[in-house]
């Protein structure tokens, strides 16, 4: 662990009212300075300005610069409520404080030659009792690491890093216990933490590249290049069901409300039980599929190259061919979220965000946030947006709820920005 400083927008709030108070002061003197160039300058400093973060309907939460190694970039950000660590070109790791994003400490996270593909908070079992860790999973090893200095450690008296026995071809999820990734073989694999060693290896079909599906925390559902999909219980790996599509199947799957939704290379979007693996419906288009589905409590959507985005009813209500609600043309984009009955779609070309209307398709806003060059949601707050760049910067989005009001996002839905 290194010490290593982040500038927080902790000061912003002192630079946006000196700017202000320059503002008063330059129009007293007949600056030509104008109050919109000024208000420019101050929105110059957040990835998203004060005004786009209300019509996304969220407030600025916090916003800091992770300080980086010269001639290297930020390259990813995992958020939690425990913590949110933003890894560089280095494999190098900044904790952030989730509630303010102050630092809390620098490590290095990987090797050269390895990449990090997980950073997930974790509780084992350690003597009689447990400890609160950080799992990192890189493409050879797993580790856990101190949450208060970021300090290797492992209930495993053998070994601190764990090595990994089959090389990941997705990223992993993970479950109280493990972590869950697919390998270029076909074969989906539990590694427990606690012994640091794969615990179950399920061969499904042949290579897997799209990260499994971990829903309500009691399922993994995966899909094959060769089209065999399945659904695993999460805790011992045991096969639930397992079917076979015309072709392969090349995106994650979605599941809410016990319906697992596949978008297949056969040209079908399907939905299938969760629990039993019976199928509800198949919806058959003329393209090859291979944009993630979305699913939400009562809704399927799905890009279609030759529809557009299209929403069908979840379960299908009793119709073999679903049921469609709606399709909208030129809106090729995968589903971010969903908030009530917006829908928030990511132009990460044109630095866009298109809400959609749940209920009809239509286009409510967009959104231009130009400084931003990646965003996710929902992953300390319901209703929440992490944005950051590669220059360093990092910008939280809270839901403008009530304090009391406030909750961890449940897992009822899965879908694969999650």
């Amino acid at each position: 662990m290194t010490a290593r400083a982040t500038y927080s927008l902790l000061s912003v709030s002192l630079i946006a009212g000196a700017f202000l108070t320059n503002s008063a002061t330059a129009q007293n003197k007949n600056s030509a300075a104008t109050v919109a160039e000024l208000k420019a300058q101050v929105e110059a400093l957040y990835l998203v300005a004060p005004d786009a973060a209300q019509s996304l309907g969220t407030t600025i939460g916090w916003q800091s610069r992770v300080i980086l190694p010269e001639g290297h970039r930020a390259t990813r950000v995992w958020a939690s409520p425990s913590g949110v660590f933003v890894g560089n070109s280095r494999n190098e790791l900044t904790m952030l404080r989730p509630e303010n994003g102050t630092f809390v400490w620098f490590a290095s996270g990987a090797a050269a030659s390895d990449s990090i593909l997980a950073v997930e908070a974790m509780s084992v079992p350690f003597a009689k009792g447990r400890v609160d860790r950080f799992a990192v999973a890189t493409n050879t090893n797993v580790y856990l690491v101190s949450p208060i200095d970021g300090t290797l450690h492992s209930p495993v008296p053998l070994t601190v890093k764990q090595p990994i026995r089959r090389t990941p071809s997705t990223t992993p999820v993970a479950t109280p216990t493990s972590f869950i990734w697919g390998t270029g073989s076909g074969i989906v694999c539990w590694h427990r933490f606690a012994t640091g060693a794969e615990v179950n290896a399920k061969d499904i079909g042949a290579s897997i590249v799209a990260r499994p599906t971990l829903y309500n925390d009691t399922h993994v559902l995966v899909g094959t290049t060769d089209g065999y999909i399945a659904a695993l219980d999460a805790g011992s790996g045991a096969s639930h069901w397992r079917r076979k599509l015309g072709k392969g199947v090349r995106s994650s799957i979605a599941a809410a409300n016990g319906t697992a939704i596949v978008a297949s290379q056969d040209q079908y979007v399907y939905a299938f039980d969760v629990k039993t693996g019976a199928k509800l419906w198949s919806y058959f288009t003329e393209s090859s599929l291979e944009t993630p589905p979305f699913a939400t409590d009562d809704a399927a959507l799905q890009f279609v190259p030759t529809e557009g985005l299209v929403c069908f009813e979840l379960r299908g209500a009793g119709h073999p061919g679903g049921v469609v609600r709606w399709k909208k043309e030129g809106l090729g984009l995968p589903v971010l979220t969903a908030h009530g009955q917006d829908l928030f779609l990511w132009d990460p070309i044109r630095k866009n965000i298109v809400i959609v209307d749940l209920t009809n398709g239509a286009i409510a806003k967009t959104i231009a946030l130009p400084n931003v060059e990646w965003i996710e949601a929902d992953k300390i707050l319901k209703g929440d947006f992490m944005t950051w760049n590669s220059d360093g910067r990092v910008e939280y989005l809270a839901p403008k709820v009530k304090s009391s009001d406030k909750q961890v996002p449940a897992a009822a839905s899965a879908n694969a920005a999650n």
